[in-house]
């Protein structure tokens, strides 16, 4: 039968399907999936970031071919729905690093159009929000097209649009990265002000270190936090540090290293640190001896700061910071160097509640779900955007938010066949680590779930959600075509949603499919969107 070479209802994976192959491209794998507009590439690259590069690519061409792709859209004239989404992306905490909303606005200010770069100015604080942002910032640009009106336009609205209690926070607790520093950035833009405050916090910022404590800044109540760094830097005991600690608020980067890691230290600065600060710091808060089974008042005071979900908003925790620091502090060692620690099993709890807390609040559908989680080879062979676990594993974590408040669902996971996994929410992540990398693995075939829910007569699906980095290949069906046999046979309009983990250029969801659709996976959006999608709200 020629329609065995040529069929636009089932065509085994390493073709295009006839009619839709104007929207499909060869993958990684060697498989076809569907080409995503510049503007997904955009948002998978604002949210998954290119770190670590994926199972077959290099973080160098990862890298390359989305700014291709995010070049190509500015010059489009989509400079400014490029900075809005990197404005959501970033002010919203949505992604686990910020370095690639700030690269984004580099390339606007390189590429867009005189329009684009005054709203990038306007805008700059939303995405550069503190100093290492505006010393990435200066090196993306130094890198991408050196300085010029924008660009001095850019670093004088920084450091004159927010108060200067702020900025002198800025300044003494960032006080260079990247081969910057504050000094380096006022003197090359010619910042001024007639502010006597601001003006002589930049005064205090351009000079020289052994300069500095002869500038006498005790009379403006605005420049406080650099006094108390100031004396920070001369004390010599225990007792000094902590009561300046305690006077001026002082955080972990302003007081002498020798200081960090003693115990009476560690508790006068526990209610000055941030939300991020305070879990990377975990490992060493116990390696210290100061967290431990028996302080209940430190573990309460901290399990009760890193539960509220206001806290991790307002700090704009991303899920995967969460879970790099459960894992890590879980094994009771760091990850490089030679720190070593009793774990606190309270600790871990409430990391595993503040995992769960960091997303957006996901309403049930009531709906009932399949959720399928791809195991293949090419989600185990490296780390997922510069976390410490890989991408199956966070798929896993992923999965399981949506599974916490639905009551109807069934959970598989797949790589050249389809297996039962046997995990629920109430699971810990080293337990989900270990049932999902004792799952044999293979090739990819992302149709298998609905190929599943066909041959083994389930009905009523209404939902497919597969978490994968959409590099299959190996099925004798495209995913797209066993969702609409899947329909015809149950008669459902069941809907099928594709979590990509990784920023390449693929989707194997029928862009054309009002019922089909494509989002970013490990956004802290992700899962709302699913209920809501599911829901026909959006």
């Amino acid at each position: 039968m020629l329609t065995k070479h040529f069929n636009n209802k089932k065509t085994a994976q390493n073709q295009p399907i006839p009619e839709k192959k104007d929207i499909m491209e060869k993958n990684n794998a060697g498989g076809y999936s569907y080409s995503l507009t510049n503007k997904k590439k955009l948002k998978r690259f604002l949210i998954l970031g290119t770190e670590g590069g994926s199972y077959y690519e290099s973080e160098k061409d990862l890298t390359i071919k989305n700014t291709n792709s995010i070049v190509a859209f500015i010059k489009k004239g989509g400079g400014k729905e490029a900075l809005e989404e990197a404005i959501s992306v970033s002010f919203e905490g949505k992604a686990r690093k910020n370095d690639y909303a700030i690269f984004t606005l580099a390339l606007v200010l390189t590429y867009g159009t005189n329009e684009d770069k005054e709203f990038a100015v306007e805008n700059v604080d939303k995405i550069c929000r503190i100093g290492t942002h505006i010393f990435k910032l200066a090196q993306y640009l130094k890198d991408l097209r050196g300085w010029g009106k924008y660009v001095k336009k850019i670093f004088t609205n920084w450091y004159l649009k927010q108060s200067v209690k702020n900025l002198a926070f800025q300044t003494v607790k960032y006080q260079s990265r990247d081969g910057w520093s504050h000094r380096d950035l006022l003197r090359l833009n010619h910042i001024k002000t007639d502010e006597k405050d601001r003006d002589l916090l930049f005064y205090y910022a351009t000079k020289k270190e052994s300069k500095k404590n002869e500038i006498s800044i005790s009379d403006f109540e605005t420049l406080k936090i650099v006094e108390g760094f100031e004396k920070a830097k001369e004390a010599k005991t225990e007792k000094e540090i902590i009561s300046l600690l305690y006077e001026y608020r002082l955080t972990r980067e302003m007081i002498p290293t020798q200081f960090l890691n003693k115990p009476n230290v560690i508790e006068a600065l526990l209610p000055n640190l941030g939300l991020t600060s305070l879990i990377r710091s975990l490992g060493s808060f116990s390696a210290s001896g100061y967290l431990n089974n028996n302080n209940l008042d430190a573990i309460n005071y901290i399990t009760s700061l890193i539960t509220k979900k206001e806290n991790i908003k307002k700090a704009r925790l991303h899920p995967l910071q969460i879970l790099d620091a459960l894992y890590t502090y879980n094994l009771g060692h760091g990850i490089k160097g030679n720190l070593n620690w009793n774990k606190v099993s309270k600790i871990v709890d409430a990391l595993d509640d503040s995992f769960y807390l960091s997303f957006e609040t996901v309403e049930p559908t009531n709906k009932k779900l399949m959720l399928a989680i791809d195991v293949s080879g090419s989600m185990g062979g490296y780390k997922m955007s510069g976390s410490v676990l890989t991408p199956r594993v966070a798929s896993m974590a992923l999965a399981l938010v949506t599974a916490k408040v639905e009551k109807n669902y069934i959970i598989k996971a797949f790589s050249d066949k389809l297996v039962d996994i046997d995990v629920t929410p109430k699971m810990r992540l080293e337990q989900i680590i270990h049932k999902t990398n004792s799952i044999p693995f293979g090739g990819t075939d992302c149709a298998l779930p609905m190929v599943y829910a066909k041959e083994n007569k389930i009905h009523g699906v209404d939902a497919f959600i597969i978490y994968t980095d959409n590099e299959t290949w190996f099925g004798k069906i495209h995913p797209s075509q066993a969702i609409k046999e899947y329909r015809k046979f149950t008669g459902n309009r069941s809907k099928l949603i594709t979590a990509g983990m990784v920023s390449n250029n693929f989707s194997i969801a029928d862009p054309t499919d009002a019922n089909m659709f494509d989002v970013v996976g490990f956004s802290t959006e992700t899962p709302k969107f699913i209920s809501e999608y599911i829901m026909d709200r959006v």
